[in-house]
């Protein structure tokens, strides 16, 4: 039940600083466009080390951890030892340096500690650790001061941790209040509860729950009061900001939206007119006055994998304007099924053929052992 794994052509360590960034992209906010080194496979994890001013990349279908510089230099890369498909990632608050991948095959979360050493600083992998679990984990996110969500798509349950390993219980979000054809992907915590970003299994209608902690949903947010009353499309990330707004990732729509507390829309932060692509994972970095944006996509022909910088405050001063999705545009999670061995695989595709264009298509399956 393992999905194959494409190793890199070298072994670890430091790559050329060699400048990798693009910026193509004027739309408001934008800092920088950084092309990742693997450009085959999405961006499955994101996050931001403020202390080595890295930003931390791993891609599905890939051992690898690369390390980027703000200015798009790839510091280093590092093969992860055992991991066999990395779902998320997010940065511990209370151990420095540290990052968390979630393996969703390897039924396991690898805790990495980054360290420089030497006269040039090089950033390496001083210590790695596995915390083995009993399900295949997603989506991650850190909660309140010493916490992290683990995404339970298969029995549609949030995991929460202590970043010292002492499990917390999970909270079920299968109680009959959220549709059987939903199933989690992201999560968010807030003080009251949790907000959850799902998609169904045969097709890419998407929704957003605001779960108790009993487990009960309390709100519902499907897209329908955007400009074009459209449902949102699979929810690939999303995340709380300070003073309660909801950012979600719509990979199905090319959209970043904000949302209000209550889950009601307030805004387009990002839409296809800016040339992003299946938006993916994300990570918002408040540790400046200049809060930022972090989003993993494609370009406009989905032939580049990115990683797109964006100052959060400016992003906000002017949203954009409504563009009509072409009905050509299609991005789905094309199944996830159950085979007979107890098996769950998920087909994910990407396929657009706006205007006549070449058709792309990228195609990830994952059998996941249940």
């Amino acid at each position: 039940g393992e999905t194959s794994i494409r190793m890199p052509d070298r072994g670890a360590g430091t790559a050329m600083k060699t400048s990798r960034v693009r910026d193509v992209q004027q739309s408001r906010g934008h800092l920088k466009t950084i092309v990742t080194e693997d450009s085959s496979e999405v961006v499955c994890g994101l996050t931001f080390l403020p202390e080595l001013q890295c930003i931390c990349v791993v891609h599905a279908d890939s051992n690898v951890l690369w390390l980027y510089s703000l200015t798009g230099d790839i510091l280093s890369f590092h093969v992860v030892h055992n991991m066999k498909r990395p779902t998320g990632m997010v940065a511990l608050r209370t151990k420095t340096n540290t990052v968390l991948i979630a393996d969703g095959v390897g039924e396991c979360l690898h805790v990495l500690r980054l360290a420089t050493v030497g006269d040039n600083n090089e950033i390496t992998v001083s210590q790695h650790t596995v915390w083995k679990l009993r399900f295949n984990p997603f989506g991650l996110a850190l909660f309140k001061t010493d916490m992290v969500l683990v995404v339970n798509l298969v029995n549609k349950a949030v995991h929460i941790f202590r970043e010292d390993r002492h499990d917390m219980g999970a909270i079920n979000i299968a109680h009959g209040d959220i549709d059987p054809r939903y199933y989690p992907w992201c999560a968010a915590g807030t003080t009251k509860g949790l907000w959850v970003g799902c998609f169904t299994r045969d097709n890419n209608d998407g929704i957003v729950h605001f779960v108790k902690p009993s487990g009960k949903v309390g709100r519902r947010c499907t897209g329908t009061e955007q400009p074009s009353g459209q449902p949102l499309g699979a929810i690939y990330d999303i995340t709380v900001v300070p003073g309660g707004d909801v950012i979600i990732c719509d990979f199905y729509h090319d959209n970043v939206q904000l949302l209000n507390r209550n889950g009601e829309f307030k805004q387009y932060l990002l839409q296809a007119t800016d040339g992003i692509r299946g938006p993916g994972r994300m990570h918002f970095d408040s540790s400046t006055s200049q809060p930022r944006l972090f989003i993993g996509c494609t370009n406009e022909d989905q032939t580049i994998v990115q990683v797109r910088i964006y100052d959060f405050n400016v992003m906000q001063q002017e949203p954009s304007l409504f563009e009509d999705i072409d009905v050509n545009q299609k991005g789905k999670i094309n199944e996830i099924t159950e085979d007979g061995a107890g098996n769950t695989n998920i087909s994910q595709s990407i396929e657009r053929s706006p205007g006549g264009a070449t058709s792309i298509i990228q195609d990830q399956k994952a059998q996941i052992n249940e």
